[in-house]
């Protein structure tokens, strides 16, 4: 792209949406061995016309011929369904629906339950983004993960108000828990419907990086989850635009590592995070306003 004096970001974002895709070839329903993916986009991406207009416009300079090219763009930056085809990238390939009743009630769900915080954080005026679980499923497979069984979401901690808590109460959000203090590791989990809660991960911003906290309820031990300093952008996910983070993938490594496109059903909030670390323990006295179960 550099060729078409794209900007360096620009060039730098449309990598992302292929870096570290593996491909398999599939040949009388038996699958290849993996092997990296470095030509081509994937399928239904906004890049595919614009990537076609750029190289035509290079093979047919202005004035010398003229080509019509009409696009079927479907009104949205990605056709999801066809990004879910069963086709060449072994990242769709690997991550095939479940069809299973428990996963498609889950799903069915928590997609509910995303359109439900996301129009009440919205009327709010509350900033927020897709985080951990939620981020990964939206980033690796354009999905809601089946086996995540809950919604995270982030919010700045300085976009926080007391309001949120009645306000998800009043469109029938219990809370569940509330951990931390406004001005360290704050959280908030609300009870959505079948058991699907929502976590809400309130993020503190330092002179080189940004984190969040976690604790333990029965032991009031503290956890800190570093992440390099990132921005937020759009996107679309489940019929509904969401803020994400802008270096994605640097956020998404920061929180399951290196081999994130790989599933991983046993997970440890505690340990399993590489950009975990201990934090201390909550004092004793301070339990009863530190550590709120409902």
């Amino acid at each position: 792209m550099s060729k078409f004096d794209c900007l360096e970001k620009f060039i730098s974002t449309s990598h992302q949406f292929n870096d570290n895709v593996l491909v398999q070839v599939l040949d009388s329903e038996q699958y290849s061995c993996d092997f990296p993916g470095t030509n081509g986009v994937k399928q239904g991406s906004i890049l595919v016309p614009m990537l076609f207009s750029m190289m035509l416009s290079k093979t047919f300079p202005e004035g010398e011929h003229r080509i019509k090219v009409i696009y079927c763009t479907d009104g949205k930056f990605f056709n999801l369904k066809r990004l879910q085809a069963k086709t060449k990238v072994k990242g769709i390939l690997k991550y095939h629906d479940d069809i299973t009743v428990e996963a498609v009630l889950f799903q069915k769900n928590a997609k509910t339950l995303l359109h439900l915080a996301a129009t009440t954080l919205k009327d709010l005026g509350v900033r927020f983004w897709l985080s951990s679980g939620t981020c990964l499923g939206w980033y690796r497979q354009c999905s809601i993960i089946p086996y995540s069984k809950d919604v995270d979401l982030g919010i700045f901690i300085q976009d926080y108000t007391s309001d949120i808590i009645t306000a998800f109460q009043n469109v029938g959000l219990s809370l569940k828990h509330k951990f931390g203090k406004v001005e360290d590791s704050f959280e908030l989990s609300f009870q959505g419907k079948d058991d699907v809660k929502l976590d809400i991960f309130f993020f503190y911003e330092e002179t080189d990086h940004m984190w969040n906290g976690g604790t333990q309820a029965k032991s009031g031990k503290k956890f800190k989850y570093l992440f390099p300093k990132f921005t937020l952008c759009w996107a679309e996910f489940v019929e509904i635009k969401v803020r994400v983070p802008c270096e994605t993938i640097n956020y998404v490594e920061a929180n399951y590592g290196k081999t994130w496109m790989i599933p991983v059903k046993t997970w440890d909030w505690k340990s399993s995070p590489p950009n975990v670390q201990p934090n201390g323990i909550w004092p004793v006295a301070e339990w009863d306003d530190v550590i709120q179960l409902y």
